[in-house]
């Protein structure tokens, strides 16, 4: 156990260029009172350090069912920028895709658009409070693989053998879990110096760009896009190639499958993202593109209806193959979520009572659609619990619209 630090009495006096992201849970597992307490961590956290373009560079991601980015690497040049920016950034709520997130940060937090530096260290701290929902180890590994060093702290819940496998090693210095989120101010000195330390130690190495030796193919691009099959093209590199190699997998599955010599692939999964590599076979650089998601029919006409001074009226009209239905809903305060509550329907439920609510309180209800584990893009809608219990309850129907993956 670590003494409680006061952020103004610890110091990184270090030189050195890192870039830092912070990959923040903002699921209704945590609630408000608690997102307080991460936001004062994540501050506490920050203070330490010399920020700037030549220094310490940091971007925060909020994820739940999708990750956010809330600013990127190269956004705020200064200490007081960023500081303000992390008291201010909003309660997400949704569930714990921890995989999706991790992906997020590879695909768009680390591109230099976003201000990640070449040749200088990457660091990921991850906070979350609870067992991912996906993939997380798999996608962890494509960040260690590229160079990126992971300390993952668990809160709560935490599944802490998920948090080892995620963490870069030695995971005893990469691995933090407490019980309760009161608690995370106590670890702020200790992940202060080991970033500050291991910062000091990863020197920038110089590097040869492979590709001046090995050229790799380069505009990968889609065509003919189905459920269960796609047509690749590239461009051949500028020397002779003895074949090409390309590799496919979804990204929250196990092991990639590879195919050679082929420009037409069947038999996906319908449900996942892809993520496809295509390699020149006389050297060893990839070039990857971007994941492709096939989008999930999602519920539709959703309709939320005060049926008494207590319950709310749910319909909506169904999503083709959907095999259940989730519902979270929550009252709100100050416009931001309440904890949510979460209920299942089986797939020939359209039309639902949610009880025991607060009478005239406002809601939010957000719909998904199922398919196996898998959920669709959400349909949000709020509406006031009433007082009294009305003759015409249509007078108070609130339709849905579509929250295009976030509940923010």
């Amino acid at each position: 156990e670590y003494p409680t630090a006061n952020p103004l009495q610890i110091r990184c006096s270090s030189e050195a260029a890192a870039d830092i992201v912070l990959l923040v849970d903002g699921s209704w597992s945590i609630g408000r009172t608690n997102f307080r307490r991460v936001r004062d961590f994540l501050e506490a956290l920050m203070t330490p350090f010399r920020i700037g373009p030549d220094h310490i560079q940091i971007s925060l991601t909020q994820y739940s069912g999708d990750p956010r980015t809330e600013w990127n690497l190269g956004t705020f040049s200064n200490k007081e920028q960023l500081l303000e920016g992390v008291r201010n950034f909003r309660y997400k709520g949704g569930n714990t895709f921890t995989g999706q997130a991790l992906l997020h940060v590879m695909e768009k937090n680390l591109r230099a658009e976003a201000g990640a530096r070449t040749d200088t260290p990457i660091f990921l701290v991850l906070l979350t409070d609870g067992k991912s929902q996906d993939d997380a180890i798999t996608a962890a590994d494509r960040l260690k693989r590229a160079g990126v060093e992971i300390i993952a702290v668990g809160v709560k819940n935490a599944d802490e053998a998920e948090l080892r496998q995620m963490a870069s090693e030695p995971v005893d210095l990469n691995v933090y879990n407490v019980n309760d989120f009161p608690l995370l101010s106590k670890l702020v000195s200790r992940l202060v110096h080991i970033l500050c330390s291991r910062i000091e130690d990863r020197e920038p190495r110089a590097t040869v760009d492979p590709a001046l030796l090995f050229p790799s193919p380069a505009d990968l691009r889609f065509s003919q896009l189905g459920s269960r099959e796609v047509k690749l093209h590239w461009t051949n590199p500028a020397k002779p190639v003895q074949q090409y190699r390309v590799v496919y997998h979804s990204t929250e599955g196990p092991s990639p499958q590879e195919v050679r010599r082929t420009l037409s692939f069947e038999n996906f999964k319908t449900r996942f993202p892809r993520s496809h590599n295509t390699a020149a076979e006389n050297g060893p650089r990839f070039k990857e593109n971007q994941d492709y998601f096939l989008p999930l029919a999602m519920p539709a006409d959703l309709a939320v209806t005060p049926s008494s001074y207590s319950s709310l009226g749910v319909s909506w009209s169904p999503a083709a193959g959907a095999t259940q239905y989730m519902i979270l809903y929550s009252a709100l305060s100050d416009g931001e979520p309440d904890d949510a509550k979460e209920e299942k329907f089986s797939a020939d439920q359209t039309v639902v009572e949610l009880k025991g609510l607060l009478p005239a309180t406002d809601y939010s209800v957000t719909l998904y659609a199922l398919y196996d584990e898998d959920p669709s893009d959400p349909v949000t809608s709020s509406v006031k619990s009433p007082t009294t219990i009305y003759r015409n309850p249509k007078f108070f129907c609130s339709r849905s619209h579509p929250a295009h993956s976030s509940m923010a």
